[in-house]
Parts: structure tokens; C-alpha cells; sequence
């Protein structure tokens, strides 16, 4: 079995990638280090004909060659916009029209404190601890609802660690 060259996978053109409809999300990446992850994103929003990609933070940028080695040429179709700060990136999209998805709401609100409850539980042996081991994993967890709150409330304030601690 040989490998397939790119002019035989039959993807579409430039052109015809930019007048198909495209799917109504657009994906976020945020201070992305491994460009060959990025790279491997932007085949993947090529092939599922997302509406754009924003890179935000050190995510590195096309064109860069290790990048260019992963996506096979997705760089060259899919919509791409930097932004030195995610919260850049959240304002745009509310600039927009775009709403907070239920997607979102349920990561910050169930899944994420749940995930990072049972990260810290057993990393730091909390279960060791008792009780003052709970409550410090059960308030270190709740700390994305907070997030969550002041993106939806407040998009014009950065996460910093003061308005975090306020």
C-alpha cells in the first residue's frame, strides 16, 4: 500500500472550501504549545468545514513549518484570527452576537469542578486529610463557576488573578 499524495485525497479547492456552508461553530485554542496540535486541529476543522479558528495566547500561527507538516494544507482553507488574550477572542465573538452555549455551561458548572474535585482528592491524598481535605478540594473545584460567572457577566474584564481573588 502506497501513501496517497495530497492532490489525490480529493479534498475540495480553496475556493469551493470558502463557498461551502460552513458548520456554525467556531473553535478557540488557547496557549496551545505543540504546534503539531495545532496543525492536527486545523485538519480537523478542514474536515468538518468549521467556521473559523481563533488562536489565542502562545499558540504559534500558520505559516510554521511544523504546523504546515500536520495540517496537510488545512491552513490554506480554514478562517484563522489571532488574538494575544482568550478574552479577546470571547469579546469578538459577543461583539457578534454570539451567545454562552449549554455546551459550556454544563464543562464550567458539572464536569470541569467535578473532574478537577477528583484530580485533587486523590493527587493530594485528601481522602488522607478527612474533612479539611474535602472542603479544600470541594472550594478548590467550585473556583470555575467563578470564571464561568464573570465571562458571562463581565467581558470586558481580563482573568487576572485580582479580579479572581476579589
Amino acid at each position: 500500500m502506497r501513501k496517497l499524495l495530497n492532490s489525490e485525497l480529493g479534498r475540495k479547492s480553496i475556493e469551493q472550501f470558502r463557498e461551502a456552508e460552513k458548520s456554525p461553530f467556531i473553535i478557540i485554542l488557547d496557549n496551545v504549545r505543540s504546534q503539531s496540535n495545532v496543525g492536527s486541529i486545523f485538519r480537523t476543522a478542514d474536515a468538518f468545514v468549521t467556521e473559523a479558528i481563533f488562536l489565542c495566547g502562545i499558540t504559534s500561527t500558520p505559516p510554521h513549518r511544523e504546523i504546515q507538516k500536520t495540517a496537510l494544507g488545512a491552513t490554506e482553507t480554514v478562517t484563522w484570527k489571532y488574538f494575544p488574550h482568550t478574552i479577546d477572542a470571547v469579546k469578538n465573538l459577543k461583539e457578534k452576537g454570539v451567545k454562552p452555549s449549554i455546551i459550556n455551561a454544563l464543562k464550567y458548572y458539572i464536569i470541569y469542578p467535578k473532574l478537577w474535585f477528583l484530580k485533587t482528592y486523590f493527587r493530594h491524598k485528601g481522602f488522607i486529610d478527612g474533612v479539611p481535605g474535602f472542603v479544600f478540594c470541594l472550594f478548590s473545584a467550585l473556583r470555575y463557576w467563578r470564571i464561568y460567572y464573570i465571562l458571562i457577566t463581565k467581558p470586558e474584564t481580563t482573568l487576572s488573578p485580582e479580579v479572581l481573588a476579589s
